[in-house]
């Protein structure tokens, strides 16, 4: 798992609700290579995030799926095309069990996750 500090300077306004939203925690994307440029791009827009690489066989997704059933993450976004089904299987059942936000990210490209925020951000009371 990776997090990286938002040292882009001030957030864009882009997703007001959603940044409140979060509280501070995690909007976590599951899936691929790690790609520092595109977390740094998240935290750039104001979300708190870490990154879970799914094919690291150091236990992240045993740990992602507990911390969901703790209630320490506002939403998932599963980069559907780069992970398998027993990678992403127990990561939706945790958030559907939990009612913790789930949504697929293709393969992470900055325009799928702009979607997936704004999305989630209509989807909040005004």
């Amino acid at each position: 798992m990776i997090c990286l500090p938002n040292d882009e300077g001030p957030a864009p306004q882009g997703f007001p609700r959603l940044i409140a939203a979060t509280g501070g925690m995690p909007i976590v994307l599951v899936g691929g290579v790690v790609v520092p440029e595109k977390l740094r791009w998240v935290h750039g827009l104001g979300l708190p995030a870490l990154w879970i690489d799914a094919k690291d066989r150091s236990g992240g997704i045993r740990r992602l799926v507990n911390r969901i059933y703790k209630g320490h993450v506002w939403g998932v976004v599963m980069l559907n095309e780069l992970v398998g089904h027993m990678q992403s299987r127990p990561v939706y059942d945790a958030c559907t069990a939990t009612v913790t936000r789930y949504a697929l990210g293709r393969k992470g490209g900055q325009q799928h996750l702009r979607t997936v925020f704004a999305t989630w951000e209509q989807r909040l009371p005004r």
